[in-house]
């Protein structure tokens, strides 16, 4: 019989790649319920051209997908510049590792994140305060949760999860939907995963290698 995490409910025997994302496998699902229940009740005084759409689908998903990797792929040129990144074949590999983390676990955190900052609460505080202090609001509570809850040093969750935060909040505006920023988010995680920071090193085909 397997056993269960106490805290989450998921399977102590999943692969790391999956149990990875097992805080999320709860956290999504209920955010999602709250915020198509907090639309609902909205959309009986709102105008319709007012609400957007919480559901993590759209045609246009796919070129955000390929926006949020190039943008992490031109954070790895950086690097490689300034740097000298350089990478090696992993000879940790695992591919079902890296299969479920690159279809599974990035996918499901960053649709528990952009729920959690970029549902609901980012359109109802547009509303309140217009949006760039809504972005402020949400850009300083994201850089908080990675600081506190994913162990991010002071400078990085400054520098990169404002940014990405702000970026993905000017999606969510410009795709009035939550789809564009979870596919944005998921493919600049993706791509960082891969390139420059492996969030498990038996889940990624290259070994990144910074001389200094």
């Amino acid at each position: 019989v397997l056993g269960f995490s106490q805290s989450t409910f998921v399977p102590v025997a999943w692969p790391d790649p999956i149990s990875h994302s097992r805080h999320s496998v709860i956290l999504v699902p209920l955010i999602l319920l709250i915020t198509i229940r907090m639309e609902r009740r909205d959309a009986l005084t709102v105008p319709p051209s007012e609400l957007f759409n919480p559901w993590p689908v759209a045609r246009s998903t796919p070129k955000w997908l390929m926006f949020g990797a190039a943008l992490s792929l031109i954070v790895a040129l950086i690097f490689f510049v300034l740097f000298g990144l350089r990478w090696s074949p992993n000879a940790l590999l695992r591919p079902f590792a890296f299969g479920a983390m690159t279809l599974w676990s990035i996918p499901l955190i960053a649709a528990a994140e952009e729920y959690a900052f970029r549902g609901y609460a980012f359109w109802r505080l547009i509303r309140l305060f217009g949006f760039w202090p809504a972005q402020l609001v949400v850009a300083g509570f994201f850089a908080v949760s990675h600081i506190t809850l994913g162990g991010f040093a002071l400078l990085p969750a400054l520098a990169g999860t404002v940014t990405g935060s702000v970026l993905y909040g000017v999606a969510f505006a410009r795709a009035r939907g939550i789809a564009a920023p979870l596919a944005l988010h998921t493919g600049w995680n993706i791509a960082q995963h891969v390139l420059l920071s492996p969030l498990d090193p038996t889940a990624t085909p290259l070994a990144p290698r910074v001389p200094h």
